[in-house]
């Protein structure tokens, strides 16, 4: 588990200061706006790469990619050198 570069131990460690802190009550309150926050921003990412992923394709389409690879085959075969 990797967050913002800070490790598993930290963030319990972080956590454990914090419930010292704030008390069982106001950690419980915390911890759900925490988890509701971290929610969100995955569902953000989420709506975000897909953007990206169908912008991509879209250009792609647009500019009718094909894949050098198979027309270098084709025209090998098309000159009687196959590979």
């Amino acid at each position: 588990m990797n967050i913002l570069g800070i490790g598993a131990f930290e963030v319990l460690v972080i956590f454990l200061i914090a419930f010292l802190i704030l008390g069982p009550e106001k950690m419980s309150q915390f911890s759900k706006k925490f988890g509701n926050f971290v929610k969100k921003i995955r569902d953000e990412k989420e709506e975000f790469s897909s953007i990206i992923d169908e912008s991509v394709k879209d250009i792609n389409e647009d500019m009718k990619i094909q894949n050098p690879f198979k027309d270098d085959k084709k025209n090998d075969k098309e000159k009687g050198q196959d590979n």
